[in-house]
């Protein structure tokens, strides 16, 4: 049977709260979005002449934004089904795209350093500002790219080099405040480069760091100075980083794995680890529930978040989730294709489901946008078996 799927790699994805959707882009140069809850494709959106890079859907309104390989940046109707507007001003592919909690603002960054300020207030949304030289150029395209804080004030972003990481005020793009993150660790013999930014809540001031040298440093946002750093995030730098809303979690992207922190926990005594990518993991996010994680590279998984207690009066949710469907609960620990269970309960996941290899007929709509042309594609890859290793303390009932 014929399934619509990509048929490349996923380069990024965004998720929409208030209608449960995802948005993924992928290099076979389509766009696609999906409905969480019935996990059926929607639309799917194809160009000939250029690759979609990055994507993110505007907070409030049923709007979503895409950067592309020609450095255009186009804003999309999920209710008319096309483009509303375009912006050519940058000269590279899109790097980076980000909105402000309130949705009054977005945020892109290029291939060639620049950075463009956009007011989204007006649904014709216009360029406010465009700066040269401000993000590190050769920066690959990641949701970690450029961050924006929970209250929308700051704006932070790898660059002008790769060396340091710079915080601005989101609305007057004035520079706050630059970390040389090649400095923070004096012990070592190498100069640090950072690959990842994330904000954590905005009450705690907390810029969270992955770098090249296997790190993540929290930093206060406002002086810079280290105030913790996450043990263990060996054996691969971290290319995506992302807090749950109630940052609880914290989400990243480690080479070919998923690994899932309590961030809440100063001692911390390891992440979380989903495996089941053959290819390095390119996006990670939580899905709108806060539930469940959600990540792209050689397919499209969607994890359940494993928690474990002893305090009565609170459930133990043991299962895993890939692709849609929860795993029955572990009766204890399981391994797969060789895995170990020396760091906590090793679970089998489940893989009924999956968007990569899903084979039943696509009933969406479709639409024919200008410029765009529908594609209808066949599943390709089979992805290694999916498992998760390590568990938390639940608090509060699932």
């Amino acid at each position: 049977m014929l399934a619509r799927s990509h048929t490349a790699p996923v380069l990024a994805l965004a998720t929409e709260q208030r209608r449960g959707q995802l948005a993924t882009v992928s290099q076979d140069r389509t766009v696609r979005i999906w409905d969480l809850a019935t996990l059926q494709q929607l639309y799917d959106f194809t160009s000939s002449e250029e690759a979609p890079c990055t994507v993110t859907f505007h907070p409030t309104r049923p709007t979503f934004f895409c950067g592309f390989s020609s450095g255009a940046v186009r804003s999309f109707s999920l209710e008319a089904t096309e483009v509303l507007v375009e912006h050519t001003c940058h000269q590279g592919a899109i790097t980076g795209l980000t909105a402000t909690p309130d949705g009054r603002l977005l945020f892109s960054s290029c291939s060639q350093g620049s950075l463009a300020q956009y007011n989204c207030a007006d649904p014709q949304w216009h360029v406010l500002r465009v700066a040269a030289d401000m993000v590190w150029p050769d920066a690959p395209p990641s949701p970690s790219t450029l961050a924006v804080s929970r209250d929308g004030r700051l704006l932070a972003f790898v660059g002008p080099s790769r060396h340091t990481v710079t915080v601005m005020g989101s609305a007057s793009l004035d520079e706050l405040l630059r970390v040389d993150i090649g400095t923070l660790d004096l012990a070592s013999s190498r100069l640090d480069s950072a690959v990842a930014v994330c904000f954590g809540p905005a009450a705690l001031g907390h810029l969270l760091v992955s770098t090249s040298s296997h790190r993540v440093v929290v930093l206060d946002a406002a002086s810079g100075r280290i105030i913790r750093e996450l043990p263990g995030v060996y054996p691969e730098p971290c290319s995506s980083l992302m807090l749950s809303e109630d940052a609880r979690f914290l989400l990243m992207a480690a080479g070919r794995a998923v690994k899932v922190w309590d961030y809440t926990t100063q001692a911390s005594p390891g992440p979380q680890v989903y495996i089941g990518h053959s290819e390095p993991v390119q996006a990670v996010t939580f899905s709108p529930d806060q539930q469940q994680v959600l990540s792209a590279g050689d397919a499209i998984f969607l994890w359940d978040i494993l928690a474990t207690t002893e305090r009565p009066g609170h459930r133990t949710a043991r299962g895993c989730c890939v692709q849609g469907q929860r795993a029955p609960p572990a009766a204890g620990p399981q391994a797969i294709s060789g895995g170990s269970t020396t760091a906590g309960h090793l679970c089998q996941a489940s893989r009924r489901w999956q968007w990569y290899q899903r084979h039943q007929e696509f009933g969406g709509p479709t639409h024919h946008l200008p410029g765009f042309l529908q594609g209808l594609h066949t599943c390709q890859g089979q992805p290694r078996p999916p498992l998760c290793q390590g568990h938390f303390p639940a608090s509060r009932q699932r």
